[in-house]
C-alpha cells in the first residue's frame, strides 16, 4: 500500500497544481479524502473526538480519485473544456464504458490511477436552465445545458452543502517549495454520501464494498469533534424543516439499516476486516441516530 499510496498523492498534487491556474478547486471525498482527513486528525495534538483515535479504523484508501466539481464549475461549458483537457494533459483516458465522468492513467507497470468526476445537489431552478441530467442511467450524469461537451459528472444530490469554506482544507507537498491545497468536505456531506452508498450495498452478494461503506460510517463520526458533531446536527434540523427530501430519506436509511433488526448497517460494521472488539459500535451508532433527532422514533421501534 505504501508505493501505491504515495502514487495516489503524487497525482493528486500533479492535478491540483494543474487546476489552480484556472481556478479549478479539486475538492476530494470518497476513501482517499477520508484517508487523507484521518491522517490530519491524528497528526493533531489534543484533539478531541467522539472515539479516542486508538479505537479508530485504520487509515485506509482506494485505487482512485473522487474528485467533487462545484456546480458552478460543470455549469460553465468554458470550464469543463478546461478541466477535461487538463486531464488529457496529465494523461488520463476516458473509460469507454462511463464516458465522460471517469478517466484512468497508467502510473508504472502494475498501478493505475483512476478518477472519478461527481457533483452534489442542485436546485431544481437551476437543473430546468443549466444541466442536463441523464436520470435513466444506472449511473444518472449531470453535464451543461446547451452543449455538448465532453465531461459528466456523477450526479450526487445527497451531497449536500459541498463548498471549499466549510470543509478541510490540505496543503500538499512532495518537499519542494510549492504546495497545493486540496479541500475536503465537511462531515455532512460525507456521511450522507455514505449512507446512501451502503443503503445501496448492503445485501449485495459479495459485501466487501457494503463493510467497506459501513466502517467508512463509522469512520466518519468517531472523527468527528464537538463542534462538528453539533454544527452537523444543526445543518441536518435546519434541512429537515425546510422539508428536504434527500434529509428524510437519509432518515429513513438510519431506521432501516441501524434501528430495526437484524441492524444491518451495525452488521456489517462488525463483518469487516479492520473491526476490533474494542471499537465502540453502539456508541457510535448511537450518536448517528441522535445526529438525526431519531431517539424517539428509534425508541418506538425497539419497542
Amino acid at each position: 500500500m505504501g508505493g501505491s499510496m504515495h502514487t495516489l498523492q503524487a497525482a493528486l498534487l500533479e492535478l491540483v497544481r494543474a487546476l489552480q491556474p484556472h481556478g479549478i478547486p479539486v475538492i476530494l471525498c470518497g476513501g482517499l479524502g477520508l484517508y487523507l482527513k484521518q491522517l490530519e486528525l491524528q497528526s493533531r495534538e489534543k484533539y478531541q473526538s467522539l472515539v479516542p483515535g486508538e479505537h479508530w479504523p485504520v487509515p485506509r484508501t482506494t485505487q482512485d480519485m473522487d474528485i467533487m466539481i462545484q456546480t458552478d464549475v460543470l455549469a460553465s461549458p468554458s470550464q469543463c473544456a478546461v478541466l477535461r483537457t487538463v486531464l488529457a494533459g496529465l494523461g488520463y483516458e476516458v473509460i469507454q464504458t462511463r464516458r465522460h465522468f471517469q478517466f484512468v492513467k497508467k502510473q508504472g507497470e502494475f498501478f493505475d490511477v483512476k478518477i472519478d468526476l461527481l457533483t452534489g445537489e442542485m436546485s431544481e431552478a437551476r437543473i430546468e436552465t443549466e444541466f442536463v441530467i441523464d436520470r435513466k442511467s444506472r449511473i444518472p450524469r449531470a453535464r451543461p445545458r446547451g452543449t455538448s461537451v465532453d465531461l459528466h459528472a456523477w450526479y450526487t444530490p445527497e451531497a449536500i452543502e459541498v463548498n471549499c469554506e466549510d470543509g478541510l482544507r490540505l496543503d500538499l507537498e512532495d518537499g519542494g517549495s510549492d504546495s497545493a491545497t486540496v479541500n475536503i468536505p465537511q462531515a455532512l456531506a460525507l456521511l450522507m454520501m455514505k449512507l446512501f452508498a451502503l443503503r445501496d450495498r448492503y445485501m449485495d452478494e459479495d459485501r466487501g464494498l457494503a463493510r467497506h461503506h459501513a466502517m467508512d460510517l463509522y469512520r466518519i463520526l468517531a472523527m468527528m469533534d464537538r463542534d462538528e458533531y453539533y454544527g452537523t446536527q444543526e445543518k441536518i434540523r435546519r434541512r429537515r424543516d425546510a422539508g428536504c427530501e434527500i434529509v428524510a430519506e437519509a432518515e429513513r436509511f438510519v431506521v432501516e439499516l441501524f434501528v430495526k433488526e437484524p441492524r444491518w448497517g451495525w452488521i456489517r460494521i462488525r463483518e469487516h476486516a479492520d473491526f476490533r472488539q474494542e471499537m465502540p459500535v453502539e456508541e457510535v451508532v448511537s450518536a448517528l441516530v441522535e445526529l438525526f433527532d431519531l431517539k424517539e422514533k428509534a425508541t418506538a421501534v425497539q419497542k
